[in-house]
């Protein structure tokens, strides 16, 4: 059973959850909610105009019973909102503020999240990651445990018969080392809740364990020290080369060392921006396995960014992945 099959058996043996979606104008959220539905994974309230996507709806021959639709434009539903959002978080923002924020369909959403009106926000396929993060930071705000918003994906790796996460492929363009040492953190955190496996974690570079030198080298090394301070049973080694991080036969020539993950990596993170956008652009280009992802790590509550790219499967499975996250 992959990943996704075992995350949805689970779902669908537990309490149905609500998960509110934008951009209803889009066919594809449609039919993602749909089959939610019909797989009993969660209840989707798809937030947007409420006549266009009835009439998109009716023209694709797509049966939305059970699917709650909302308008965002409906005023009292934007007072209702407002006010559940200020009685769950009664230091929040001016209510002046929040009627201005509330305009938006997104901002709606994330409101409608943190006051308890659905268990996550989920959207992406036409918004911008840039306008997701900045929503979910004014409204749901960040948790106290991590100070860096980050990422974390799941490649279906067909090659090599195995499930890795890989962080942080969409938000740090290059983290320092107290931001790199929270997204190992948080993607530790997040690995273990989806898959329920330990985490075998590399810090990926062009060097391994000291075969190389220079900036990024250190960097890692400083970010292996601020790691350890704050949880020394965490199983994380670096720096180190991919393939010595997924392959055994590389890591038995490539690390003279004891390890614990050489060869046996489960999660993979990325130095910065670029290697992992374009090393995870590479998994799916070639490995052709399944790719889930990015879930957003850092917020208060659930959040989904899906890829413009998004197939209705991606964010079928991207929801089920949150999902179980905040369940674990």
């Amino acid at each position: 059973m992959g990943l996704i099959e075992r995350v949805k058996f689970e779902l669908a043996n537990q309490a149905i959850k609500k998960v509110i979606f934008t951009e209803g104008s889009d066919l594809r959220i449609l039919k993602a909610a749909v089959e939610l539905i019909n797989e009993k994974i969660c209840q989707p309230i798809i937030l947007d105009q409420k006549e266009k996507m009835q009439e998109l709806a009716e023209k694709n021959k797509i049966d939305l019973s059970g699917v709650e639709l909302l308008d965002a434009a409906d005023e009292n539903l934007q007072k209702k909102v407002i006010y559940a959002y200020l009685t769950a978080d009664p230091v929040a923002k001016s209510e002046k503020r929040l009627q201005r924020l509330s305009k938006k369909s997104l901002n709606l959403s994330m409101m409608m999240t943190k006051a308890g009106m659905a268990s996550c926000s989920a959207t992406g396929v036409v918004t911008s990651t840039t306008d997701v993060i900045i929503a979910a930071q004014q409204l749901l705000g960040v948790t106290a445990e991590y100070s860096t918003i980050s990422s974390i994906g799941f490649q279906q790796l067909l090659t090599l018969k195995r499930t890795i996460g890989v962080a942080d492929c969409a938000i740090n363009l290059a983290p320092n080392a107290e931001e790199l040492a929270d997204i190992v953190l948080a993607s530790a955190d997040s690995y273990q809740k989806v898959t329920g496996d330990t985490p075998r974690i590399a810090l990926l570079s062009y060097s391994t364990f000291g075969s190389g030198a220079g900036p990024q080298v250190d960097l890692i090394n400083t970010t292996l020290e601020k790691i350890s301070q704050k949880n020394s049973k965490l199983m994380v080694e670096g720096e180190m080369q991919i393939d010595a991080a997924l392959l055994p036969e590389i890591a038995k020539i490539k690390v003279k060392r004891s390890s614990r993950v050489a060869g046996r990596a489960n999660l993979l993170v990325f130095p910065d921006l670029a290697a992992g956008n374009i090393a995870v652009k590479c998994m799916q280009m070639f490995d052709h396995g399944t790719s889930f992802g990015p879930l957003l790590q850092g917020f208060q509550a659930g959040v989904t960014d899906f890829s413009r790219a998004a197939t209705v499967a991606d964010i079928v499975g991207n929801v089920c992945l949150t999902l179980i996250r905040g369940k674990n």
